[in-house]
């Protein structure tokens, strides 16, 4: 029998207006709609990303109340927040009469989660969890030590025991929730087709180089003013853009001033990013040490845009680009090391184009939309 209604459950990712692209989820009402099926997308009144309240009619979405809004990405704020979303949720169940027919839930939230699981469980529905973040291990990670912290662990294990089917972004986090590969599959963060740039690099011209994300504590940004300083020394010409609003920018706009080759944009819409991203010839991964992500949203939107990808992040990240010659990992490598790896790169022109062709390729092969719809959908018909 053909599913009719399908909930999908976010909070944490922006939604289609005000110039915001459409990310995962948005991606998959798209789809799942165009598959004839009925979405209820449930979402909240509080944007992560800019840290902003929804005031505008957002038609065909349902909204939960936030109630409380936060500035920082590790707070206790935001943990209300989630918790006020929770309770929002519940009273929509109360509400809601007719059930659907699959759930598919983001994680984190973790209490979003649980109570999608639990009202999964108790209606006998199908509950898909789609790991996006290792919570609550980020909290140890950053050396935050919560008296609750014992409970939210509790939480993750209630997760995924009781959810249907997880999905997950890369093969470590799938691990991370379940360690059973028969309960779970692989559906890593895509991105569209963009018709490939022919890209080039000459010393003698200013080499662009790009970070885009949110400027929060995940992120090792001193490194981009530190690098960027290097880069001046040694007398090549460049352009450092920093893309993305965040809880660090003023401490950003501050430092700036010393360092006129480093471009604070600030947040961009996808037409003004898209620019910046074609006119770049390096994309920018600079985490801080530890930072728990496998294959960020970062990496996909690089290697779609053809960009050779200089990298700090550890795991997974690492080896994909060490093997499958996307860029350079440089947690080894001191700041003069990259600078003269760049000048080189710079005099071996077919060196660069083949990096560049290497991140097409394998965005084309594994990371593309049509790829990871193409298996969410394969998912769905088997398991429901």
């Amino acid at each position: 029998m053909k599913i009719k209604t399908i909930w999908l459950i976010n909070i944490g990712e922006p939604l289609p207006f005000d110039g915001n692209k459409a990310h995962r989820m948005c991606n998959w009402k798209n789809l799942l709609e165009k598959e004839g099926f009925n979405i209820n997308f449930i979402t909240t009144n509080f944007e992560h990303q800019r840290k902003k309240w929804l005031t505008k009619n957002m038609k065909g979405y349902t909204i939960l109340n936030s109630v409380i809004g936060y500035k920082k990405n590790m707070s206790i704020k935001r943990l209300l927040n989630h918790f006020f979303i929770s309770i929002s949720f519940i009273f929509y169940l109360i509400k809601n009469k007719k059930p659907p027919d699959l759930i598919i839930v983001s994680y984190p939230t973790m209490l979003l989660s649980l109570v999608a699981v639990f009202y999964g469980f108790f209606k006998n529905i199908k509950v898909f969890v789609d790991v996006r973040d290792k919570w609550p291990d980020i909290f140890q990670i950053n050396n935050m030590v919560l008296p609750f912290l014992t409970f939210h662990k509790i939480i993750k294990y209630l997760v995924f025991k009781i959810s249907s089917f997880t999905l997950a972004v890369s093969p470590g986090y799938l691990y991370w929730a379940i360690k059973n590969s028969k309960k779970g599959t692989i559906i890593p963060l895509s991105k569209t087709y963009i018709e490939p740039i022919n890209r080039s690099l000459d010393i003698s011209k200013e080499i662009n180089f790009i970070f885009s994300g949110s400027l929060g504590d995940t992120y090792d940004l001193d490194f981009l003013f530190k690098f960027s300083d290097n880069l001046s020394k040694k007398n090549i010409l460049h352009n450092l853009y920093i893309c993305g609003d965040g809880p660090k920018m003023s401490r950003l706009q501050a430092k700036s001033i010393k360092f006129p080759n480093v471009v604070l944009l600030g947040w961009l819409n996808n037409l003004d990013l898209q620019k910046k991203l074609d006119n770049a010839h390096f994309g920018l991964m600079t985490y801080n040490q530890n930072s728990p992500q496998g294959w960020p949203n970062k990496l996909i939107e690089y290697m779609s845009n053809g960009l050779p990808i200089i990298n700090t992040l550890d795991g997974e990240s690492s080896d994909l680009i060490e093997n499958s010659k996307l860029g350079f990992n440089i947690n080894n490598m001191s700041l003069n090391q990259l600078s003269e790896l760049i000048n080189n790169l710079a005099k071996s022109p077919q060196k660069y184009k083949s990096i560049s062709e290497n991140n097409y390729s394998l965005f084309l092969s594994d990371f593309s939309d049509k790829k990871a719809h193409q298996k969410l959908i394969n998912i769905i018909n088997k398991y429901v």
